[in-house]
């Protein structure tokens, strides 16, 4: 793990115009409802560029997460996806994998109140709109791909099954055979919808973060990861479904509901890995996968998934 020391010293040797470099490391590593635990390490670094006073804002990947992610596909997204909904790439170190943004300056991370609003959310499906008309991005993999390859993650590292594998694992492999094979057009999605992803200021200015799961995908499924965080009960669905379509379908509510299972399930078992396998014992990385695992066994119990899945 490279020390601030480090790493001050790697951004002093790669851009000539960078000088005097702090570097302070951000504590986002409590997990909550509404916040994920965190898998790599983030940094605020204050410097002056060129003559000016400046601030950016560092992600270290990890080489634990390295197992499950890759850094060539999350730094090829901060790369081609260029919004101004979100921070502006300032440079990627491939060795170090280090990314370099924009520090983005009176922001906070919105909470489930903020979240819920009417208006925020309208700007948050605005944006997925925009970000789905852009060109292609060099990742698809989707919630099933990615629910397969944690589920022979723990297979092959020998890790304990988590709480209820079998009834987990069986509904998410009979979802899958319904659902996969549905025609559905693939554009850029943010995938990641925790509400610690969306930042927003005091004129309720909304910024999008944390890029590194974005992938070409069914936007249904970006929509079910959403309300998988927005939406308390299934009916709230429906005007989320209205304002991204510009018209309410009961088939793309149930896949989008059916899609928020799906997300319940990989961010648990995620976590669940992360659990397992991170050398930073001070994150509470069990406590998320907790809640998802929670929420999702929730949901297939409490409704009838085999009638909702017939009408998808």
């Amino acid at each position: 793990m490279l020390k601030n020391t480090d790493i001050a010293e790697i951004i002093n040797n790669n851009f000539r115009d960078i000088s005097s470099v702090n570097l302070s490391e951000l504590s986002l590593a409590v997990a909550s409802p509404s916040r994920k635990a965190i898998e790599h390490r983030y940094f605020q670094m204050d410097c002056i560029h060129g003559n000016d006073n400046k601030k950016f804002f560092l992600k270290n990947i990890l080489e634990e997460s390295e197992q499950l992610l890759q850094f060539e596909k999350i730094s090829k997204n901060y790369k081609n996806i260029d919004l101004e909904e979100t921070a502006n790439l300032f440079s990627v170190l491939n060795k170090e994998k280090l990314i370099i943004l924009d520090y983005l300056e009176d922001y906070k991370t919105t909470n489930l109140k903020q979240l819920r609003d009417k208006d925020t959310i309208t700007k948050i499906l605005n944006f997925k709109k925009k970000l789905s008309k852009l060109k292609k991005l060099d990742n698809s993999e989707n919630v099933f791909s990615n629910i397969e390859k944690y589920i022979n993650y723990i297979d092959n590292k020998k890790l304990p099954k988590f709480h209820k594998f079998k009834f987990f694992t069986n509904s998410f492999y009979l979802i899958k055979k319904k659902l996969e094979d549905i025609d559905k057009d693939l554009v850029p999605c943010h995938v990641d919808n925790s509400a610690s992803n969306f930042m927003i200021n005091k004129n309720n200015d909304i910024k999008i973060i944390d890029l590194d799961f974005c992938s070409d995908n069914d936007p249904l499924s970006d929509l079910g990861s959403f309300v998988a965080e927005v939406c308390l009960f299934k009916n709230e669905i429906n005007p989320i479904i209205e304002e991204y379509y510009g018209v309410y379908k009961q088939n793309l509510a149930n896949r989008c509901f059916i899609y928020s299972i799906l997300d319940d399930l990989k961010w648990a078992i995620y976590n669940f890995i992360y659990s397992k396998i991170s050398k930073r014992g001070h994150i509470e990385f069990m406590k998320y996968s907790n809640w998802r695992f929670l929420s999702c066994n929730q949901k297939l119990l409490s409704y009838d998934i085999g009638q909702i899945m017939e009408n998808i």
